[in-house]
């Protein structure tokens, strides 16, 4: 439906329905901080990716990240992101896809630019939980938990509760 195309579904659903092209908005313009927590609400992410690391004690590594995804025609919107934040950057999803993401995964941005605009702009949505969980997992690597079994027991616990995992 994103693309002007409408599935037999929708189309045996409503019949007088009539696909319109989504236009492409070229420099958008954001004034209202507000506006970025709803709209993370509905297409943000908040990971934390627990991954094997050969060079560690514990043979495991943690890493955060918050991730926004849109179809390539959003870039500019995602490129916006970096110039709010002052950090991140826009990737491919892969080489087939048109799916870009706007993703910031180093530490210090995270706890010093991602969290106090959260923290400052509350989201509203279910992220809110996603959001509380990512934050106990950054305090614990500050103060390097993740480097001991029992941190990374924790943060192991604490992902185990989180997005599609959460009851």
């Amino acid at each position: 439906m994103n693309f002007g195309i409408l599935s037999d579904n929708l189309l045996t659903s409503f019949p007088n329905t009539v696909a319109v092209s989504r236009p492409i908005v070229k420099d958008p313009v954001i004034s209202n901080p507000e506006w970025i927590s709803g709209f993370v609400d509905g297409e943000g992410c908040f990971m934390v990716n627990i991954y094997i690391r050969k060079d560690s004690v514990l043979k495991k590594g943690v890493k955060l990240s918050f991730k926004i995804t849109q179809d390539n025609r959003n870039s500019d919107l995602l490129v916006r992101f970096i110039e709010i934040f002052g950090c991140g950057g826009v990737y491919n999803q892969s080489k087939s896809s048109n799916v870009l993401d706007f993703t910031i995964t180093g530490l210090s941005d995270l706890t010093d630019k991602i969290i106090p605009f959260f923290l400052a702009h509350p989201l509203q949505g279910a992220k809110k939980e996603e959001l509380a969980d990512f934050i106990k997992v950054a305090n614990l690597m500050k103060l390097k938990a993740h480097l001991t079994k029992e941190g990374l027991e924790q943060i192991s616990a604490i992902k185990l509760g989180m997005n599609t995992k959460r009851p």
